[in-house]
C-alpha cells in the first residue's frame, strides 16, 4: 500500500511534459494554483450574481430597468472573472510564458495534412458561425426589402429566402476557407470521394430534396393550403428543402418528408379555391311535413356564419330509411379549414330549430309483429 501512495505522490509531483517541451508545473501545482482558485472565483461569481439580483429586486426601479441593470452587472462580473482566470494562467507559466506561447504556436501551425493544421481547423468554427449569421441576414434582407415589393405567394417567398440564405452561407464559408489558407481543390477532391460513399446512404435525403424542388416549382401544394396526406390533416405552414410542416386542427406541428407529398395522393382542399361544400344530414319522422322541414333547413343554412354568401343553400331529401326520412342541406363555406366549426354549428342549430318547430328526430326503432299460432 505504501508503494502505491509513493507512486501516486511521485506522479503528481512529476513535471508535466508535452512531447519534448517541459512545462513549469506539475499536477499538484495545477490543482493548487489554477483549478482551486478558479472554483473559488466561480463560487464568488455565482454569489455576486445572486446578491445583485436580490438587491435590484428590492430597489424601486421599474421592472424593465431592473433587468437592464442586472444584465450590465453580469457583464462586469464576467469581465472580472475572465481577467482573473487569465492572470492565474499567466502566473502558472511564470516569466517564461512567451517561450511556451511560441512552442504552442509551432504545434498548432504544424500541418496535419497538406495545407491543414490544428489552427486551420480551429479557425473553421468561427467561419461557419459567421456564415450562419450572414445567411440569416441575407434571408431577412430578401424578405423585408426585395420580396416585399413582388406579388408572389408565401411559399415562393420562403423558397427565395432559403436560397439566399444557403447561397450566402456557402459563399462566406468558401471565402473564409480561402483566407485561412485551405486549398479548395483538396477539399473538392475529398468531397468527391466521400460523396460516392454517402450517396448510397443519403438516397432518402436526396429524394426529399428533389421532391422539395418539384413542390416549389410545380406547386401541387402551397403554404396555407388545407391538405390531407398520409392520414395527416391540417394547414401547410412551411415548405422546406427536405420536409414540410403541417399544422393540424389540434395545433400540432407535423414534419412530413417532401417525398410523401409527391409519391402519395394529397387531398388539397384549397388547391385553387379555399371554399368547399359541406353536407349536413339528419333524420325526421315519417309524420313530418317535408316541405316545412326543408324550409327550416334552408333558413338554418342561410344563417350559418361560415357560409359563402355568393352560393345558395340547397336542401335535399336523401333517402327513406327504417327509422325515418333522411334529409340534409348542402352549403358552401368560405374556407376549408373552417369545416369542423361549420359542421358543429349547423348540427346544433338544426337541433334547436327542429325543437322550436316541433319536428321530430326519431330514435332508431324496429317494429316487431308476433303471430298467434
Amino acid at each position: 500500500m505504501k508503494d502505491v501512495f509513493q507512486f501516486i505522490y511521485k506522479m503528481l509531483n512529476t513535471q508535466i511534459k508535452l512531447g519534448d517541451l517541459s512545462l513549469p508545473f506539475n499536477s499538484i501545482e495545477i490543482l493548487i494554483k489554477f483549478a482551486l482558485p478558479i472554483v473559488v472565483a466561480l463560487i464568488i461569481y455565482k454569489l455576486l450574481k445572486r446578491w445583485t439580483r436580490v438587491s435590484i429586486n428590492k430597489s424601486k426601479l421599474k421592472e424593465e430597468k431592473k433587468e437592464l441593470v442586472f444584465e450590465r452587472f453580469k457583464v462586469v462580473y464576467r469581465v472580472l472573472l475572465l481577467t482573473f482566470i487569465l492572470l492565474i494562467f499567466v502566473n502558472l507559466f511564470g516569466t517564461q510564458i512567451n517561450k511556451y506561447i511560441i512552442a504552442l504556436g509551432v504545434v498548432l501551425t504544424h500541418p496535419i495534412v497538406e495545407g491543414i493544421s490544428i489552427t486551420t481547423i480551429i479557425l473553421v468554427l468561427p467561419i461557419l458561425y459567421i456564415g450562419q449569421i450572414g445567411g440569416k441576414v441575407a434571408q431577412k434582407f430578401a424578405n423585408r426589402t426585395l420580396l416585399s415589393y413582388i406579388k408572389i405567394d408565401q411559399g415562393t417567398k420562403q423558397t427565395i429566402g432559403a436560397v439566399a440564405k444557403n447561397f450566402t452561407f456557402f459563399m462566406i464559408v468558401l471565402l473564409g476557407l480561402t483566407v485561412i489558407g485551405i486549398d479548395l481543390t483538396i477539399l473538392f477532391g475529398l468531397f468527391g470521394v466521400v460523396g460516392i460513399g454517402l450517396g448510397f446512404g443519403l438516397q432518402g435525403v436526396i429524394s426529399n430534396l428533389f421532391a422539395g424542388l418539384v413542390i416549389l416549382t410545380s406547386k401541387p401544394v402551397k403554404v396555407g393550403d388545407h391538405i390531407i396526406v398520409d392520414g395527416t390533416e391540417g394547414n401547410l405552414k412551411e415548405i422546406r428543402f427536405l420536409n414540410s410542416v403541417v399544422s393540424t386542427i389540434t395545433h400540432e406541428s407535423i414534419i412530413i418528408p417532401n417525398s410523401k407529398l409527391i409519391d402519395n395522393p394529397v387531398h388539397n382542399f384549397s388547391f385553387d379555391d379555399p371554399s368547399i361544400i359541406i353536407k349536413t344530414t339528419v333524420q325526421v319522422s315519417y309524420n313530418s311535413d317535408l316541405d316545412e322541414v326543408l324550409d327550416v333547413l334552408v333558413k338554418v343554412g342561410e344563417a350559418c356564419p361560415y357560409l359563402l354568401k355568393t352560393k345558395t343553400v340547397t336542401p335535399r331529401v336523401i333517402s327513406f330509411d327504417d327509422s325515418g326520412i333522411t334529409v340534409g342541406i348542402i352549403c358552401w363555406i368560405r374556407n376549408s379549414s373552417q369545416k369542423y366549426d361549420a359542421n358543429s354549428w349547423l348540427n346544433l342549430e338544426v337541433w334547436r330549430s327542429f325543437k322550436t318547430n316541433n319536428i321530430e328526430i326519431p330514435f332508431p326503432q324496429v317494429d316487431l309483429h308476433l303471430k298467434k299460432s
